[in-house]
């Protein structure tokens, strides 16, 4: 993205820069000290040398089946993008089950309840890794490959199947050209 065409997309009006380029659901903004972004998946900006700054969210549904969750179950969508930041997880059920589980864990390999730590499992119960995470780490976290999440739950799922959904901020950050 040229700064030409940057600047071309925003208006100078008493010393501020306002205005919105949308590029595929990604928000572009250039020089803007204040920022309140009501509805963009993603964020770019731009350095004076080149260098930017990608923020963005992903998000997954994770299905614990009935009979499965005290193991785990890995998603399927790499919620922890390879060299970025991870800012924040927050999760929110969707479908409780319908028994046995009372609480869920999320987490990465090697720490499966990093991010959620003993969370409840009622309909709409929802979670913030900067609250309920395992203190371990407080974030944000240095992420350098690409991962999926693990959902683990105290008991075994019964009745009917658990949905989670899981959505992940996250910032990759790209050198001055």
């Amino acid at each position: 993205m040229g700064r030409a065409l940057i600047k071309s997309a925003f208006k100078k009006t008493g010393g501020r820069i306002s205005g919105k380029v949308y590029f595929d659901d990604t928000l572009v903004m250039a020089g803007v000290g204040a920022l309140n972004i009501m509805a963009a998946s993603s964020l770019i900006m731009t350095g004076a040398y080149g260098g930017f700054n990608f923020f963005n969210e992903i998000s997954e549904i994770i299905t614990i089946p009935v009979g499965q969750g005290a193991a785990g179950v890995w998603g399927s969508q790499s919620l922890g993008k390879g060299a970025s930041i991870i800012l924040s997880v927050i999760s929110r059920i969707t479908q409780a089950p319908g028994g046995g589980a009372t609480c869920v864990d999320i987490g990465r390999a090697g720490n499966i309840d990093e991010f959620l730590e003993a969370g409840t499992v009622g309909l709409g119960d929802t979670s913030l890794s900067a609250e309920d995470g395992d203190g371990v780490n407080l974030g944000p976290v240095f992420n350098g490959t690409d991962c999926v999440f693990k959902v683990t739950t105290d008991a075994n799922v019964t009745g009917t199947d658990m949905k989670i959904q899981i959505t992940s901020f996250y910032l990759k950050q790209y050198p001055p050209t």
